[in-house]
């Protein structure tokens, strides 16, 4: 989906269909033998992304739609954003990293919080320049090949403090939020005899992210980078604490069929 919405064909370079080899043949004859016509694909082509695909440009709008608009550098004290990501810093990701630093660079405050502890042997230089702390959620087991109750026996104690905190901090939101990821869990049930258990997991490490944000109380805004998962934790994180949140999805998140649900 990156591609058409980057290159408008004829204007600021030249689109064939996949598979055809001859048409892509032609293309690149066009381009090598009219050096006027490459001269200006090349100059839309630049134009193009100035105009729309400029990162300062675009955090500029990613900060007004976490709320914070280009007064974040004048303020004293900027309100944080919790930036929730499913694992960090992963190498096959240096987006994120970048993301991150960009908003850093922009005066952003935030606080990055990681589903996943990663070990990768090696990181993207980008990441040491990185200066929001960063926290792991505690360590889960995998929900593969276990039944609900077996992986609560092991996991709950791990996060059920954080969830008793909010529990008598904010006992409606819990409630409402517990009974959403229950209904979740039943709407999206693999079998009529099975549970999506995935919602359940992803109720509990919300609280653990939510608990830790208002007991810092610094954070306005809630952030989930990938729309699946992530996105969902943020979602019960923003419930149960009381704060906005949004979420980034990529292309995948969007059309691959298996994620429509």
């Amino acid at each position: 989906s990156g591609i058409p919405e980057l290159v408008s064909h004829g204007r600021n370079g030249l689109l064939v269909e996949p598979d055809q080899a001859a048409l892509l043949a032609d293309a690149i004859e066009r381009v090598l033998t009219q050096p006027a016509l490459a001269a200006r694909l090349g100059r839309d082509a630049t134009t193009s992304v100035a105009e729309a695909f400029d990162n300062d440009r675009n955090l500029d709008l990613l900060c007004n739609l976490l709320g914070v608009g280009g007064a974040v550098s004048a303020r004293a004290e900027p309100r944080s954003v919790a930036y929730v990501m499913n694992g960090f810093p992963r190498l096959s990701e240096t987006f994120i990293a970048h993301e991150i630093h960009q908003l850093e660079r922009l005066g952003q405050s935030l606080r990055l919080f990681s589903v996943k502890r990663e070990r990768e042997p090696l990181v993207h230089p980008v990441v040491g320049t990185i200066r929001a702390p960063l926290v792991y959620l505690p360590e889960a087991s995998s929900l593969s090949g276990t039944s609900l109750l077996s992986w609560m026996r092991v996991n709950l104690g791990t996060f059920w403090p954080a969830h008793a905190t909010l529990l008598k901090q904010r006992p409606l939101a819990w409630l409402h939020t517990a009974a959403s990821a229950c209904a979740l869990a039943v709407q999206h049930r693999p079998s009529a005899f099975t549970l999506r258990k995935v919602f359940i997991k992803e109720f509990l490490q919300a609280g653990w992210i939510a608990e830790a944000v208002l007991r810092e109380g610094d954070v306005s805004h809630l952030h989930g980078h990938f729309c699946h998962g992530v996105a969902t934790i943020t979602w019960f994180a923003s419930r149960l604490s009381g704060l906005p949140f949004t979420f980034t999805a990529h292309a995948k998140d969007i059309y691959k069929a298996e994620q429509k649900t």
